[in-house]
Order: structure tokens, then C-alpha cells, then sequence
């Protein structure tokens, strides 16, 4: 076994850890041709805002929550703040900063590190649109795409990450296979395998397995053939193991972080056995979970990949990220979230999961002799197997505790939305903070991650979307008797505000980030932050709308762990319409938020189209027909959806899948040259000027 690479760690008496990831290591682990990583010199440092630009952005964020009198205060508590341990704290955080990457990325990484709850509250999901195909097939396919795109990201030849704004940041690439989050009884730690590597971990009612994929020199060493023999054989050794739901390990990672840490240093200690078992499961290159369930609703597939079901809760490893595929070939993917984060998981996942997959230019030579099947299995004391009953029985009680929903709107999509001169994610905003104040009566206490990627070691800010004038705009429009004028400018102006509010958040000039640089400068002073013993503070931690703006086919929902008195909403936007994925305590409060949030984006549809008319109210359209009536024939026009323009990639995809036929080897291999250059210039030009044209076009 490999040594693993640190990527942090301190004492136990720790006090700030300050030990920053392997930037310089990872060239080393990509091979000769690093091109993943051939943009990061260009990429800026994350600058720390200036300590009047955070409390500025925060005065106005909390404006809305408070009374006068109870602003007044807080106007008064920021301006001593500013004076005294503010500008303190402000000066230590510039100097901390001055020889890191990232001011803010071990303070960020280590809140879910030192974090002791369960790994259910902080591990985002995803479920994947349903294939039908079978469960081996829709494994088999997920593992061999994975092991392409692993080749990729070890020989450095991934494509690097681009937008019209620039090249982003790529660091988390080579964290993305064989890193692990190791739990200890102070904050855990976290390793990365990736320079030896060479199996995955596949588990099967509760029992692991060990399935080698990669010969010595990198090779993958199964097909996809093989890979579907070896899962079934896989499923079938865990049926035939009685024991396996009774010990399976496995499920203490979704335990509290100090009981799972008691028991693993225990078996640990206990049997040397026990310790080069649980290294096999942390340096795997990836975890494949095969449920014995099928049939799920959506709302059950949603909850079977966050917290699993009775029947599947013991067939997990949060510590890594793993695909979950259920008998009738439904699927998602979990992923630890310290390291790794939406943008970088989305990315991944959206392509290796697509119709045709990821491939590389890897040797794929498949060894029945090499890629041979081993039961991980452990020496197990009689507490243990009473832990891992009692966390069988936790993971269900959790799940229990959440409603889960889902509306996947059809109504329009983001090319309607952008007629109405509103960004989608502005709009979309708008919709939810219109929603969440017709539901309650009150305004929302907001929180969107933005992506700061385009810094180097950027990773998630904050948007915190209130002001005064996104308050006024959503009582604007929920006033009664409220004309379609003052509800499109309503919606105009929220959007608006969101984009600025993204827009500084992207640049790196959040409220919660640098707050939380201050608190960590704080705490090592053995301190605390005057401003968070403002109430005003309270209420701007009483988070009730958290959202996401994250996914894009194959994957359907992005779900994560409701916010304590409100709803999390994993969100995005397509051409034809918007996919939410929604939880709350309650499932009332959640059934009536997807009813008010549905009208909503109706209402707000039908004021921006047909001037606040419902479509059966516009005048149909009539023709001189015979007899003077109405021209039947035409009236469900308005009823009919514009023509998509496809998205010049699948275009380009389709043509090449129609011509592959028609050429030599050689004769595609220079075609798919001229259209990857035809993708990135003139094409890209021309397709931007044809969507614009077609924005006033039927």
C-alpha cells in the first residue's frame, strides 16, 4: 500500500491549523503533460476585502430584518467594532494572508473538518436522471467512465476548466480520486492516494469489496464486460453473506464524528488486520454502492442518496464519494464535501454519467488475473456490532426526520427568463424570495453559494440576497391589487440586485468569508467577535432560505440536508424549464412552498408574456373564416413552446457521430480536430449571434 499524502492535520491541542494544500506536490502526481493545470499561474490571489467593504455589505444585508430602533443599534455596535477589535482582527487576517494562496481555504475546509455531527449534514447529493438500463449495466458504465476521466486527471491531459470570463481554478482535480476524509478524535484529517491507487471498494447489503482496475503501469485492467461479471459476482457474494447488515462498518460513517473516531481508533488498535482493512477502504479510488431497492419515487431516491432507506442505510461510505445504483438501475452520487466542491462534483459527474460517457486515450487491457475481487472484512468486538445496529437504526430516524420534494418545472426556461431581460439566476431567486414571503408573511433570510474559482484555490462565498431594495421589491409585488407594471419592475429590480450581490460575491467580496477569517484571528487570540454578540448577528445567522445553484443533465436533482428553520433548495435552470430539489422539517410547509413557488413562477411568467392576462384571457387570434367564427383551428397557438436552438456541443456531437461511419480512422481523427477548433472559435461566435437573433424571433 501506497503512502498516503497529507493534506492536513495538527495536534490534538491545536489551535489554528495552518498547514495548506499540496499545490506545489500536484504537478509531481500529473505526469509530464500537465495540462489540467497549465492555467493556474495565471489565476489571481482571493484578495481580503477591506473591513469597511464587509461591515457596509453587512449593515445592508441586515437592514431589512430590523426595526429602527433595533438598526440604530447595530449602526452603533459596527461602528465600534470597525474602531476596536475589528480593525484588530482585520490587520492580523492581512498579515496571515500574506504568504497564503488563499486566505480563506483551511479556515473554510476545517468548519466541516473539526465539525463532530454527522456527515448527513454536510454531504451533498446528487440523483441522476433514470437510464433503465440494469444495475451492473449503469455501474459498469459509471465505474469505466471514472477510471477514463482518472487516467486524465493522473497524465494532466484534462481539458482545463474555461468561461467567457477567463480559465478557472483546477486545484481540486487531482483530489477528486483516492482522497479520503480520515475521522479522528480532534478535527479529521484528510489524505489523497492518488499517485498509487489502483482499486475501487464496491459494497453489496453492507459488505465491501476490493476490485482491482489498474495494472502497475496505469493500465486499466478491466472492461466493461468484466466490470459488469465482477459487480454481479459482487452483489451475489453479499447476498450470501449473513453477517454482512450486522457488521457493516461501513455504516458508522454516518454517525457522530467522536463515536465513529472511538470505534475506528478501537478496531484499529485491536487488530493490525482491522488497520490495513480501513486503509484499503480510505485509498480506494472510488466507492460503488449497490443497493437492493428498486421502484423509488422520486422523492425516495432523493432521500436514498442522502441518508439511505431501511434496506440501504447500511450500505454506505460517507468518508468518499460513491456512486449509489439501485437494482432497477436508478442512480446518484454522494460526495464527502471538505475537499471537494458543487462546481467541481457537477462537472465530473455531468460528464462521466452522460449517454457516451468519458474516454481517454488509457490502455484498457483487460486481466481477469489482475482485477480479482477481495472481501474487505473486519475483526469486529461485541460493541461495535452494537454501534453499527444503533447506527442502522440512527440513519433511518435522521431520514425520517426530513420531508423531501422535488418540482421540476416545464413551463419555461432560462431563454424566457432572458427575454424578460432578467438573469436566470436572478429571476429564479426573485421567484423563491416571493414565494418564501407569501407563504410566511415575512421576508426570507437568504444565502446562495457563488463560485469563486476564478482565484487560485478559489472555492464557495456566499450571496446574501437582501437589501432594502430586494425588500421593497418583494412587498412591491405581494401587495394586493399590485398592477403587472409594478410586479415585472418588482421582479426586474430583484433580479438586479441578486446579480450585483453574485457579482461581488464571485469577486470575492462576501459578508460570511471574511467574518469568518476575523473569527478564526479571534479564536486564536483566545477571543471573540464583538459583532457576532450583536442580536442583529442572530438574526443574520437565522438562515431559512438556502439554495444552490448547481446541476446540469444527466444529473435531476441536487439535493443537500434542510437548514434548520427552513428549506435548502438545490436548483438549476435549462432551456425548457427548472429542476428543484427541495427538503423541510415539515412536509406540509414543503408541499405548500412547491404549491406558492409554482404559481409564483406562473404569475411571474404571465405578467412578463401576456401583461399580467392568464393565457386564456389573451385575445385568440382571429381569421375571416367562413361563417365570421372564431378561427378554432389556431387557439391553442399560444399554448405551443418556441423551437430550441441546440447547444452548438450537441450540434457538434451529432455530427460527428453521423459522419464516424462514413471515415477512415484516420480521416475522423482529423475531423474531430477541425470541429474542437470550430467549437472554441468561429462556431462559438456564430452560435452566440444566432441565439441572440433568435431572442425576438417565434
Amino acid at each position: 500500500m501506497g503512502q498516503g499524502l497529507a493534506i492536513c492535520g495538527q495536534p490534538k491541542d491545536y489551535v489554528l491549523r495552518e498547514t495548506e494544500m499540496p499545490q506545489r506536490e500536484l504537478p509531481v502526481l500529473l505526469g509530464q503533460d500537465a495540462r489540467t493545470l497549465q492555467n493556474q499561474h495565471r489565476l489571481p490571489r482571493l484578495p481580503i476585502p477591506t473591513l469597511k467593504d464587509t461591515c457596509e455589505q453587512y449593515l445592508k444585508c441586515v437592514a431589512p430584518l430590523l426595526s429602527e430602533a433595533e438598526f440604530k443599534i447595530t449602526e452603533d455596535c459596527v461602528a465600534r467594532f470597525m474602531k476596536e477589535d475589528g480593525a484588530n482582527m482585520h490587520e492580523k487576517l492581512m498579515k496571515y494572508g500574506e504568504n497564503k494562496v488563499s486566505y480563506i481555504e483551511d479556515f473554510y475546509r476545517n468548519t466541516y473538518l473539526e465539525a463532530r455531527y454527522s456527515l448527513f449534514s454536510s454531504n451533498p447529493s446528487f440523483v441522476l436522471e433514470h437510464s433503465c438500463d440494469s444495475q451492473v449495466q449503469v455501474a459498469a458504465d459509471l465505474a469505466m467512465s471514472c477510471l477514463h476521466y482518472h487516467h486524465s486527471i493522473s497524465e494532466g491531459t484534462l481539458d482545463p476548466w474555461t468561461t467567457k470570463a477567463g480559465p478557472l481554478c483546477m486545484q481540486q482535480l487531482p483530489l477528486l480520486f483516492a482522497s479520503a476524509r480520515i475521522v479522528s478524535s480532534g478535527p479529521d484529517l484528510s489524505e489523497s492516494f492518488l499517485a498509487s491507487s489502483q482499486h475501487i471498494v464496491v459494497m453489496a447489503s453492507g459488505a465491501l469489496f476490493k476490485l482491482q482496475v489498474l495494472g502497475l503501469n496505469g493500465e486499466i485492467v478491466v472492461d466493461r464486460s468484466t466490470l459488469r461479471n465482477k459487480l454481479a459476482e459482487i452483489i451475489r457474494l453479499g447476498k450470501a453473506n449473513t453477517q454482512a447488515a450486522a457488521e457493516s462498518l461501513g455504516v458508522l460513517t454516518t454517525a457522530e464524528r467522536d463515536a465513529w473516531a472511538a470505534t475506528r481508533a478501537r478496531l484499529e488498535s485491536a487488530s493490525e488486520c482491522n488497520r490495513q482493512m480501513l486503509r484499503l477502504v480510505d485509498s480506494a479510488l472510488f466507492v460503488v454502492c449497490l443497493d437492493s431497492l428498486s421502484g423509488l419515487s422520486a422523492e425516495q431516491m432523493m432521500r436514498n442518496v442522502m441518508y439511505g432507506l431501511s434496506g440501504s442505510a447500511h450500505n454506505r461510505w460517507l468518508d468518499k464519494w460513491s456512486w449509489i445504483v439501485c437494482e432497477d438501475g436508478q442512480a446518484g452520487f454522494n460526495w464527502e464535501h471538505s475537499l471537494l466542491d458543487g462546481h467541481t462534483m457537477q462537472e465530473f459527474v455531468a460528464t462521466v454519467a452522460s449517454k457516451s460517457g468519458f474516454t481517454s486515450d488509457a490502455t484498457v487491457a483487460p486481466d481477469d488475473e489482475q482485477a480479482k475481487i477481495m472481501p474487505i472484512s473486519f475483526l469486529l468486538d461485541s460493541d461495535a456490532k452494537k454501534t453499527i445496529e444503533a447506527s442502522v437504526k440512527g440513519a433511518v430516524t435522521v431520514g425520517d426526520g426530513f420531508a423531501y420534494g422535488h418540482l421540476e418545472y416545464q413551463r419555461y426556461g432560462t431563454s424566457s427568463m432572458k427575454q424578460f431581460k432578467c438573469s436566470p439566476d436572478g429571476y429564479l431567486q426573485a421567484a423563491m424570495a416571493i414565494s418564501w414571503f407569501k407563504q410566511y408573511g415575512s421576508l426570507g433570510v437568504p444565502y446562495e453559494s457563488v463560485l469563486t474559482k476564478s482565484f487560485e484555490h478559489g472555492r464557495v462565498f456566499v450571496a446574501r440576497n437582501m437589501n432594502c431594495a430586494i425588500a421593497h421589491a418583494v412587498h412591491a409585488f405581494c401587495e394586493p391589487g399590485a398592477s403587472a407594471a409594478i410586479k415585472t419592475s418588482a421582479v426586474s429590480t430583484i433580479s438586479k440586485e441578486v446579480s450585483e450581490i453574485c457579482k461581488l460575491a464571485a469577486s470575492g467580496k462576501d459578508i460570511d468569508r471574511p467574518i469568518l477569517g476575523l473569527k478564526n484571528m479571534a479564536r486564536q487570540a483566545g477571543k471573540s467577535l464583538s459583532l457576532c454578540e450583536d442580536p442583529a448577528y442572530s438574526k443574520f445567522q437565522a438562515l431559512n432560505l438556502v439554495t444552490s445553484h448547481c446541476g446540469r443533465a444527466p444529473i435531476r436533482f441536487f439535493c443537500f440536508e434542510a437548514a434548520a428553520d427552513g428549506f435548502s433548495v438545490g436548483y438549476f435552470a435549462k432551456e425548457g424549464g427548472v429542476q428543484f430539489a427541495i427538503t423541510h422539517l415539515q412536509d406540509s410547509e414543503l408541499q405548500s412552498f412547491i404549491a406558492v413557488l409554482t404559481a409564483t413562477l406562473d404569475e411571474m411568467y404571465e405578467i412578463f408574456a401576456f401583461g399580467g392576462k392568464r393565457p386564456e384571457a389573451v385575445p385568440k387570434l382571429r381569421l375571416p373564416v367562413s361563417g365570421g367564427q372564431t378561427a378554432r383551428i389556431l387557439q391553442n397557438q399560444h399554448c405551443l413552446p418556441r423551437l430550441p436552438i441546440p447547444t452548438l456541443k450537441e450540434t457538434c456531437e451529432q455530427y460527428l457521430k453521423c459522419m464516424a461511419p462514413l471515415l477512415s480512422t484516420a480521416e475522423l481523427k482529423m475531423t474531430e480536430g477541425y470541429v474542437a477548433n470550430f467549437l472554441k472559435r468561429d462556431g462559438a461566435e456564430m452560435h452566440e449571434e444566432l441565439v441572440k437573433y433568435g431572442e425576438n424571433k417565434v
